[in-house]
């Protein structure tokens, strides 16, 4: 009787399909405990047909990455803790994935000095979660899209940093203490409530309240010499309030 023996390459090969197996069940997992309904180790073997063996070893591979699962006994399902959730990455074709780069890769705030660098490089953090042939896919629609930058917005370092801090400005709803151009050419540094951000081809116009006034304002980022966050908070009126109304 001969005995058949396997080879280390196929042996290799073998456990690196197991792995593989192991992970795309790891993510479907994941996706089924993200998606609402509770599921117990029963229903996720019965639905992945595997054992609840199987099942359990799967859980400890998702603990050990660092994702917080409990079991709801009163439920009798496991659950991702909630501020796990926000970080699993939502179920994207490629028609979505290609609907969220390609606005951004033809935006016209890549004119602005490293913006088109940087859209670039979280373009590529995103698309790493994918299969490589959507990666491909997307790649080729986003690279065949050309844009041809009008004259640069924003032209020096100093005003790049001081759009930024408008942008968290907003985002958190923190007043700047600006440092802006007066009518003789002086520096006035004031409070200012920045409320939105207007671009045009070659111009970007910054609308809020400055610190004495009653009336919203808009200014020329040009007038802006210098912008430092603060820790004071602002409620805009009620006509600038459209992002908390309005969901992306």
């Amino acid at each position: 009787m001969s005995l058949v023996t396997s080879s280390p390459s196929r042996r290799a090969r073998d456990n690196s399909t197991s792995a593989l197996s192991r992970h795309a069940r790891a993510i479907r997992i994941l996706t089924c405990l993200q998606s609402g309904p509770g599921f117990n180790a029963a229903e996720l073997a019965k639905y992945l047909n595997v054992s609840r063996r199987t099942i359990y070893r799967d859980m400890n591979l998702i603990r050990e990455a660092g994702i917080s699962i409990h079991f709801d006994t009163k439920h009798d399902a496991y659950r991702l803790e909630r501020e796990m959730q926000q970080y699993l990455l939502p179920d994207l074709d490629g028609e979505d994935l290609t609907n969220l780069i390609l606005p951004a890769h033809l935006s016209l705030a890549n004119a602005f000095p490293g913006y088109a660098q940087r859209v670039r490089g979280t373009m590529s953090k995103l698309l790493c979660h994918f299969p490589h042939s959507l990666r491909t896919r997307v790649n080729r629609i986003v690279n065949g899209c050309l844009f041809e930058a009008p004259p640069t917005i924003v032209d020096e370092e100093a005003a790049v940093r001081t759009l930024h801090q408008l942008l968290v400005g907003i985002g958190d709803r923190r007043r700047l203490r600006l440092t802006l151009i007066d009518d003789d050419g002086g520096e006035l540094r004031k409070l200012f409530s920045p409320y939105r951000i207007e671009f045009e081809l070659n111009e970007m116009r910054i609308v809020g309240r400055l610190q004495g006034e009653r009336q919203p304002r808009t200014l020329q980022l040009s007038d802006i010499r210098g912008a430092e966050l603060t820790e004071k908070s602002f409620v805009p009126p009620r006509g600038y309030r459209f992002a908390d109304e309005q969901s992306l």
